[in-house]
Formats: structure tokens, C-alpha cells, sequence
């Protein structure tokens, strides 16, 4: 996998903060348009997105449908995998999840978080390569230069 590099001023790479996940899972026979419409309801109440900012890393999630067939989940967040699907069970033990990944083959429920976990990983497309704008930049650092930036912009416009 390759990945863009954060160096230090003395040229020593630090690990990346940022991951991304892609995952790809067949649905049920039948059950793509369910799933469209369990996701319209979703994207229809503002409170959906309460997971991610209790979590606060997701930098973006996606979903995207191919040819009926398969689920395309895509996210990028900050931190490793592993806390990644951690922070997500913790935060509903997996019921928020259920309601759009019980239309998918293999989905074992929200009530296992090992099972949970295996869905997953086992559903996981490896990257090719990932390119970042601002790897290694988190979601928390990116939300204070937004609060700076309308401060200042703030503060000028005071002084016009």
C-alpha cells in the first residue's frame, strides 16, 4: 500500500493519523432498494449524525450501490482501524449499523461485537493507494483551524 508520507523537519516519517475503509458486501437478493430507502430515512434525520460526532474522527462516510448487487461503504477517519470499529460498536453496540447492513449477506447483527468486527474486516477492500490533500491532519485540528479562521474573519470584519 502506498501512502503519502508526513515527514518532520529533520526528515524522519511519522505514521499517518488517518485511515480509510472501504468496504464492499453483496446484498440479499431483492434488497438494494430496501436498503436505499433505509438510507433516505437515515440521511432524512439529522440525529444519523450523532454517531459521528460522538465518535468525532469520521472525517467523511459514503455509501454507493453497484449494478444492485454490492454495498460500497467508504470512510476516512483518524486513528487505526481497530479503535475505528471499536468506537462504532461502543457508541450503539452495533444497532446503528444494523439498520443498513442487515440488507447484506453475511451480516451477523449488532449484538456480537466480535462477529461485528469479523463482518467487517472480512468485507474489507485493501487499498491501492490512498492521496490526502492533508494526511495525517485529524478531524479535531481541522475543525480548530475552521473556528480560527471564522474568528478571524470575524475580527476583520470588525475593523472595516
Amino acid at each position: 500500500m502506498t501512502t503519502q508520507q508526513v515527514q518532520t523537519t529533520d526528515g524522519t516519517p511519522l505514521l499517518s493519523t488517518t485511515e480509510g475503509f472501504v468496504l464492499l458486501a453483496k446484498f440479499k437478493p431483492g434488497q438494494a432498494d430496501a436498503f436505499r430507502a433505509a438510507i433516505k430515512e437515515m440521511a432524512a434525520h439529522p440525529e444519523a449524525l450523532g454517531t459521528l460526532e460522538r465518535i468525532g474522527t469520521v472525517h467523511f462516510a459514503r455509501f454507493a450501490i453497484i449494478e444492485d448487487t454490492y454495498l460500497l461503504f467508504t470512510s476516512w477517519f483518524d486513528g487505526s482501524v481497530e479503535d475505528y470499529l471499536d468506537d462504532f460498536y461502543a457508541d450503539s453496540s452495533g444497532e446503528n449499523f444494523d439498520k443498513w447492513l442487515r440488507y447484506c449477506e453475511g451480516w451477523p447483527g449488532p449484538h456480537n461485537q466480535k462477529a461485528f468486527v469479523d463482518f467487517w474486516t472480512s468485507h474489507r477492500v485493501q487499498d491501492l493507494a490512498r492521496i490526502s490533500a492533508y494526511d495525517g491532519v485529524t478531524l479535531k485540528e481541522i475543525q480548530k483551524a475552521l473556528r480560527i479562521r471564522k474568528n478571524l474573519e470575524a475580527v476583520l470584519e470588525d475593523f472595516q
